[in-house]
């Protein structure tokens, strides 16, 4: 099965690149066991989705995981979804995390929120850029 999304840390930055299909559960599990193991080195979230959202099961996860995270990094969410934007204000409501919506043209106010520097924007955009190739097909996993 090919994965849905694709993920790393950069500079201290946990970037998410989705697919539009929702991720299987094995896919969200292990999402969130990255973010747990690397928790203590994430300043932020930067996750890029067309759509794909989370099934009621991977939201009540998702919400449990950050009411029991030692840290509560903010989470930029940049997608032109309604539904991404209806779920992700409505998770809002009940994470301990402050998690945003931003629009694709908003990538400077998505980065404002997360408070990066350059080099930290520059290693966003270069891992959206590998990470989207890497969905697509067209590249590895860079180091």
């Amino acid at each position: 099965m090919r994965p849905t999304f694709h993920y790393r840390l950069a500079r201290r930055i946990h970037v998410a690149v989705h697919g539009a299909e929702r991720p299987s559960d094995e896919e969200w599990t292990a999402y969130l066991d990255d973010i747990g193991a690397r928790l203590p080195q994430i300043d932020g979230l930067y996750v890029v989705t067309p759509g794909g959202d989370l099934s009621n099961d991977q939201r009540r996860r998702s919400v449990e995981f950050w009411r029991h995270a030692e840290r509560q990094p903010r989470i930029a969410v940049v997608t032109s979804s309604r539904l991404v934007v209806r779920v992700s204000g409505a998770l809002r409501w009940f994470m301990p995390s402050q998690i945003k919506t931003f629009l694709p043209a908003q990538t400077d106010a998505a980065f404002a929120y997360l408070a990066l520097d350059e080099p930290q924007r520059r290693a966003v955009l270069r891992a959206v850029e590998e990470l989207g190739q890497l969905a697509a097909g067209r590249a590895a996993p860079s180091p």
